[in-house]
């Protein structure tokens, strides 16, 4: 007398192989989906981590650009023909030029200030070359000029202190444009709606747009473009 065989069938198996198939591929699809969101969003956060800091390292020192102490340019001696134009913007170079008061205390030693202003801050003051120690009374305010360039075949940011070799702030930039918005007259406040890019005086600046355009060179996210606009805090000469 013959047993019943026991097991599975062909058919059984390939329909049991086939279904074990679809459920790893629908696994991998969903850990395949969850690493490109998550690289995507970490491209994205990276493109936005650079963006800030470089954003606001140039809003800290245009806001102080033009600040030369407690007196007008017109009442330092020896004061350079940088001063008449703290902000310039070079839009053929992509190159923003600042004449801009630094954290430094402009004592002698220091290496980041390209003049020094000494003044009593009542009668008159001079301007030095690099560092100086203020005489008695006097008060000792540090400048510096700073160039920020962008390298449009690099794709890079830099920023150059005076005479130095530019130093590289961030790289992936795809587009860095610079404007101006102006006031109605040298003695006015208000700020035009218009920003414009060309200044043809420089007492007329009362805030500058930043506009920078990062770049993931691994494609994992679109080109983010991130704006501000930082306030002066002085009238520009």
């Amino acid at each position: 007398m013959n047993k019943a065989e026991k097991g599975f069938g062909l058919v059984e198996v390939m329909i049991a192989v086939t279904l074990g198939i679809v459920v790893v591929l629908g696994i991998t699809q969903i850990f395949v989906s969850a690493k490109q969101s998550y690289l995507t969003q970490d491209a994205t956060s990276r493109l936005q981590e650079d963006a800030r800091y470089v954003l606001s390292r140039m809003v800290q020192d245009i806001r102080m650009a033009g600040m030369f102490g407690c007196l007008p340019v017109s009442a330092l001696d020896n004061s350079p023909s940088d001063f008449a134009s703290p902000i310039q913007w070079n839009n053929s170079e992509k190159k923003l030029s600042l004449v801009t008061a630094s954290v430094a205390d402009g004592l002698e030693g220091s290496s980041s200030s390209t003049w020094t202003i000494t003044t009593d801050c009542l009668t008159g003051g001079a301007v030095h070359d690099n560092s100086a120690n203020p005489g008695a009374g006097e008060l000792a305010f540090p400048i510096r000029k700073l160039a920020y360039k962008y390298d449009v075949d690099a794709g890079t940011l830099s920023v150059a202190s005076g005479s130095g070799e530019a130093q590289p702030l961030v790289s992936g930039v795809s587009d860095f444009t610079v404007s101006f918005g102006l006031a109605a007259t040298a003695g006015d406040s208000y700020v035009a709606g218009n920003y414009e890019e060309t200044v043809s005086d420089a007492a007329l600046i009362r805030s500058v747009r930043l506009s920078l355009t990062m770049h993931d060179a691994d494609g994992r996210t679109a080109d983010q473009t991130y704006s501000v606009v930082a306030a002066l805090r002085n009238r520009l000469p």
